[in-house]
């Protein structure tokens, strides 16, 4: 905490010095929908991070993970398989593997009101968004399925009856190339439209020894276009299509190794004595190859099972498209529409061992996988008011996916298991394949309604139905141990009242604030259970896992003081988590899976902070973090958790809750003198996490990170903008996440930086 209040001063100091002369200045105000109807972010009783499409160009929020940096106590990392994938967690809640179609996200998240429910693709591209919105905490009543810890919504541009263009040409180290345009408004009195395209592209930050050449190059498009009528006072329909496409070189993964660290406590391991521990850290890892280096061969893969391919490499394409209609029945009544389809085409290969060239390498592991999914979901809403004091909400929520993955596994070196012995060098022997149908339909039924006690006092009451009904059908083949083509179907059924109750009290007119709100809530998270389907070796670890809820208990301060020159917005939470839902690593069959467990019960509570002051006109000074504890507090035996006292000689601790981790920056606009020059602005921000489990097994013990980003920006000529923006200017090399068992470890990008050229009107 010592380390937060020093860099806060610092940086504070150093704004303070950029200009001497007071001016009067407000934090900016923000209108949200978090809790379905317009209202300013002060004056809901929700722990939200909300960030204009200004703001999320300042700190260079490009992609979904992002946003960690800005939002507490949110996680969103690579996932091992894909760029696209994220594996995401919030307040302790966690999806390790977003590559199956039967991973549920810990918190919903929304593209325009329409839910994307598979992860596959979830490191979503933020082209043309007006506004994000980071909802932390359950949201069962309002959101549904899988929102046991919060809601992530991305709103774009709606067009209307202002016209806007603009665009925008950046070019960069590693070859870095971002386009962007965008056009919008009336067409006609009754219309409205808008168009908006995205490509960039970047290669080159990873070296692949085995072939000599620069890897990790990243292709992707996206395209979105709206059709809103507006030819009636009392009826509004948006009609909206996007289409993205990525295509890469799937993560690269450097083998990491810690010599001087047995793998476990347990045999053939001297067991470890008072005190000792076979858990390694970040600091312990030495590169096989260097760091940002990787020793894969370019196949090809002799006799491999679909759908694997003769390199790594992945491609990822999604659709979407909406119907929004809103019918104003009188004026104090609403009926709203909304209506959805996601299409998902999800593909990779993946050198999971970054060192698979190597035939001293024990256990060289290539996966592949190729993923379709089709999801259709429909919400009708019903919301309005009755006289002065009461407001509601209530609806219906339907929806149905249909899912298919096919995964093969290769083992790039052939060993005999029994005596360890290399039978074929570099055979890239046919391991496993493993076919996946999946069907899910889900429905719920939900309500909310908020009282005004007084002016100052209101209670809100909600309460949420929700029933998931999956079926599975799964074929595993083992070809290295000659496993027949095995049948696996499963089924889950799955129901749950998510209820939650508030009471905010409003202070607007203290002498020593602008406005405070105070309020204190508990709320119910529901999150799917589901199948694990991963399976290398033997069909043993495809099976049935069960629901995850959480009952959260939260109070929060959101006040404005000096004339808004300060906003101090604070959650303090405690939840309480029941079998929560963890990816585990299983060797008890000889061999090496990773199902998902029930680990058992855990207690999460933590402090949020954001902190904005703009102490004079044009300075934003900022510091937003968390404090996290977490602990188990029910372990089921069987669990990897559990086993980690055990094979490691460490008390099991709750993965992905960092003691701290904030980040704290500023910027300063200020006109330039004449009139070709116009605002010229630059700023600092600075991440740091403190050290945090990674998984359920607690074998890797990350060190902890930190990251340093920039920007400075120049307008000219009233319609035109430079701008150079870094991340990473320290060049530091960050290390996430990744695997002693497999080999590889995911890596933060080098230090990167674009210079960008803006046309608007």
């Amino acid at each position: 905490m010592a380390k937060i209040v020093r860099n806060f001063i610092y940086l504070a100091a150093l704004a303070g010095m950029i200009s001497a002369t007071p001016a009067l200045a407000a934090v900016e105000e923000m209108i949200i929908t978090s809790e379905r109807r317009e209202a300013n972010l002060q004056e809901v009783p929700i722990a939200v991070t909300a960030m204009s499409s200004a703001q999320l160009e300042d700190f260079q929020v490009f992609e979904a993970k992002d946003l960690q940096r800005y939002v507490p106590s949110l996680n969103m990392f690579n996932n091992v398989s894909s760029p696209t994938n994220l594996s995401p967690s919030l307040r302790g809640g966690l999806q390790q593997d977003a590559s199956l179609v039967t991973a549920e996200s810990p918190f919903g998240i929304y593209v325009d009101d329409i839910y994307v429910g598979r992860l596959n693709g979830n490191n979503v591209t933020l082209s043309d968004i007006d506004r994000v919105e980071v909802l932390r905490g359950p949201q069962g009543t309002l959101y549904g399925r899988n929102t046991a810890y919060g809601a992530i919504r991305y709103l774009s541009r709606t067009p209307g009856e202002d016209l806007w263009f603009d665009a925008s040409a950046g070019v960069g180290n590693f070859d870095q190339l971002r386009v962007n345009a965008s056009v919008g408004g009336p067409l006609g009195d009754a219309w409205a439209g808008s168009l908006a395209a995205q490509y960039n592209t970047k290669d080159g930050q990873y070296f692949n020894v085995a072939e000599n050449v620069d890897t990790d190059e990243h292709d992707n498009t996206a395209v979105r276009g709206k059709l809103r009528f507006m030819g009636s006072d009392t009826f509004d329909a948006v009609l909206s299509a996007s289409y993205s496409k990525s295509e890469h070189d799937s993560n690269q993964m450097p083998r990491g190794i810690t010599p001087g660290i047995p793998s476990s406590c347990l045999p053939p391991n001297p067991p470890c004595g008072p005190g000792e521990t076979t858990q390694f850290t970040t600091d312990d890892l030495v590169w096989v190859n260097g760091e940002f280096r990787t020793n894969t061969p370019w196949g090809p893969y002799e006799n491999a099972p679909e759908p694997l391919r003769d390199r790594p490499t992945g491609e990822t394409k999604q659709t979407i498209v909406g119907l929004t209609l809103a019918w104003d029945i009188n004026e104090n009544m609403q009926l709203k529409s909304i209506t959805g389809y996601v299409g998902m085409d999800d593909r990779f290969t993946t050198d999971f061992n970054g060192n698979s060239a190597d035939p001293a390498e024990f256990l060289a592991v290539i996966g592949a996988t190729d993923v379709d999914s089709d999801q259709f979901t429909q919400e009708f809403q019903l919301l309005g008011t009755i006289g002065d004091r009461f407001n509601y909400l209530g609806g219906i929520y339907y929806l149905n996916e249909d899912a298919d993955q096919l995964f093969g596994w290769n083992l790039a070196n052939l060993y005999d298991f029994n005596t360890g012995a290399l039978i074929v060098p570099q055979a890239f022997a046919p391991l496993s394949q493993t076919m996946i149908e999946v069907e899910t339909d889900s429905i719920s039924f939900f309500g909310e309604g908020s009282f005004d006690f007084t002016d100052r006092l209101k209670g809100t009451v909600g309460l949420r139905w929700t029933q998931d009904d999956k079926d599975f059908n799964a074929v595993f083949e083992g070809f290295l141990f000659g496993i027949p083509p095995t049948p696996i179907p499963l089924e889950a059924k799955d129901d749950e009242w998510t209820p939650r109750f508030v009471l905010d009290y409003n202070l607007d007119d203290l002498s020593i604030a602008d406005s405070m709100l105070l309020y204190a809530q508990a709320a119910k998270g529901f999150k799917g259970g589901g199948f694990s389907a991963i399976a290398l070796f033997t069909p043993d670890a495809i099976g049935v896992y069960g629901p995850e809820t959480n009952w959260t208990y939260e109070g929060g301060l959101k006040a404005d003081w000096f004339d808004r020159r300060l906003r101090t917005n604070l959650a303090i939470f405690f939840s309480d988590i029941e079998d929560i839902q963890q990816n585990a690593t299983d060797t008890s069959s000889g061999g090496l899976e990773f199902p998902v467990e029930n680990s058992g019960d855990a207690e999460i509570k933590g402090l949020e902070f954001e902190i904005i002051s703009s102490p004079i006109d044009g300075l934003n000074i900022f510091l937003v973090g968390s404090l996290l504890d977490g602990k188990y507090t029910r372990l089921n035996p069987n669990s990897s958790a559990a086993a980690a006292e055990a094979k490691y000689n460490v008390k099991p601790q709750t993965p992905q809750t960092p003691d701290y981790a904030y980040t704290i920056g500023f910027d300063y606009t200020f006109d330039m003198p004449g009139d070709f020059f116009g605002n010229t602005s630059f700023g600092l921000d600075y991440y740091d996490t403190d050290n945090y489990i990674t998984a359920a097994t607690n074998d890797f013990y990350n060190s902890g990170w930190d990251q340093l980003n920039g920007f400075i920006a120049m307008e000219l000529a009233d319609n035109w903008e430079l701008r150079l923006t870094g991340k990473n200017l320290g060049d530091e090399t960050n290390v996430v996440s990744g695997s002693r068992d497999l080999g590889g470890f995911i890596f933060l990008p080098p230090r990167e930086y674009i210079f960008t050229v803006t046309f608007q009107m």
